[in-house]
């Protein structure tokens, strides 16, 4: 079984978004439809995360499973998946309709992104994670997209959705009148001669148009042509002449502008004129002291290495302060995990747990996973919190990134009871 299993890498090319980037927030869409339905409708959707040039997606299962494409289904599964994805959408799709018509913004918002969800640029972004026992779960990529072309009445998934048809107007009965009075109403005549209503040709309506038109333009070029406009039609558009300036006037603003210019020669020159004083620096000049964030990262790595972990080419170290049981998960860009489980997967080990049992928990623990090595692109990792040995209030805890070349980072978050999880993706370059 794999955890958070990487399922397709798809391209941005010839393809548009769908509302804002916002409104597409991975976070906000699947916390929506598991507050709203349920696991089962958040886990429809995968986790992007975008390439650094921001022309392909890497898209992650949202749970455990065994990813599988749609066309690598049989034709029974392929059928049984079809319903069920159906069956969500259709859900998704009414909640989205009913908060578009609140008249709360936030909630009208809110629709809108759960109606844009569940559109996608073709089949082929439809996939599936297969349980141990078999069972199919449906999970979209590239949703929130479209191809940039022209689009259909009804997409990709709304189109699975049965659409609810009138039933057809009864022999005599009112359907049927209200069809053939509307048949009829094209066939007007007046009951005095008995012949139909003459109705203007549509030729005669084009050529009025063209008339009007060519009047217009007539009228324009008139005013371009004759001199200050039309004088018969009373557009006189000749501008006031310009009043002539006196001769004293234009000596006096060559004389202002030729003493302006001597001033700022003179500003010049009395500024080279000026001693040039060199700059000394005092002897006793200390180093700068050390941020808060590179001392905890020197820190956290003189713990790792005084209990016993490897230090290599990159280490995840995680540390807190209290005495539950935290766990560290790594996910390379290969899509293998590397956590308790499964200590050591893509050039990585986990050699440093924690806080396992109560008994011989201790106030300053830390975990470590090391790579040497590793393979450049992003990092997926996941802190945990297993057991909560004390108390209730939320438990700080820091992640540092240590590189040996490179820029080191450092991460702080929380986790409780109610927000037991915490996710970080990590771009690693070369």
């Amino acid at each position: 079984m794999m955890i958070d299993a990487l399922i397709a890498t798809t391209s941005t090319h010839g393809l548009q978004p769908l509302g804002s980037a916002a409104q597409r927030s991975y976070e906000l869409v699947s916390g929506a439809l598991r507050d709203r339905f349920g696991p089962e409708h958040a886990a429809l959707l995968a986790e992007p995360v975008a390439a650094r040039h921001g022309d392909s997606i890497d898209w992650y299962a949202p749970g455990p499973g065994t990813p599988v494409a749609l066309a690598d289904l049989t034709e029974e599964e392929q059928v049984a998946l079809r319903e069920r994805l159906a069956a969500l959408v259709s859900e998704i799709d009414a909640e989205a309709v009913r908060l578009t018509q609140s008249e709360a913004p936030e909630d009208q918002r809110l629709g809108e992104a759960l109606a844009h969800a569940v559109e996608l640029p073709g089949e082929e972004m439809i996939h599936a994670l297969r349980d141990a026992d078999g069972t199919l779960h449906p999970v979209l990529v590239h949703w929130g997209w479209v191809r940039d072309e022209q689009r259909v009445v009804r997409g990709v998934l709304t189109g699975m959705v049965p659409r609810r048809t009138a039933p057809s107007p009864a022999a005599g009965g009112p359907g049927a009148l209200a069809a053939a009075g509307s048949v009829a109403a094209t066939h007007v005549s007046d009951g005095n001669a008995g012949r139909a209503v003459r109705v203007w040709p549509w030729w005669l309506l084009i050529l009025l148009g063209w008339l009007a038109l060519a009047v217009a333009l007539a009228w324009i070029v008139a005013l371009l042509i004759a001199p200050c406009g039309l004088s018969q039609g009373r557009l006189i558009f000749c501008p006031a002449p310009e009043p002539e300036i006196a001769p004293e006037t234009t000596e006096a603003r060559v004389v202002e502008d030729e003493i302006a210019r001597l001033e700022r020669e003179l500003a010049l020159l009395a500024r080279s004129c000026q001693p040039t004083v060199p700059l000394s620096l005092p002897e006793d000049i200390s180093p700068a002291p050390q941020d808060d964030a590179e001392a905890a990262r020197a820190d956290a790595g003189r713990r790792v290495e005084a209990r016993g972990a490897l230090r290599g080419d990159l280490n995840f170290t995680l540390e807190w302060g209290t005495l539950d049981d935290l766990d560290l998960y790594v996910t390379c860009p290969s899509g293998e995990m590397v956590y308790y489980g499964r200590r050591s997967a893509c050039n990585g080990e986990y050699d440093l747990d924690a806080n396992v049992r109560r008994s011989t928990a201790i106030p300053d623990p830390v975990e470590n996973i090391v790579f040497d090595g590793p393979a450049p692109g992003p990092y997926k990792v996941l802190v945990r919190l297993v057991g909560a040995h004390v108390g209730a209030a939320p438990r700080a805890f820091a992640l540092h990134v240590l590189r040996k070349t490179g820029q080191s980072q450092t991460f702080t978050g929380e986790l409780s009871a109610t927000a037991r999880d915490w996710r970080r993706t990590i771009v690693i370059t070369e």
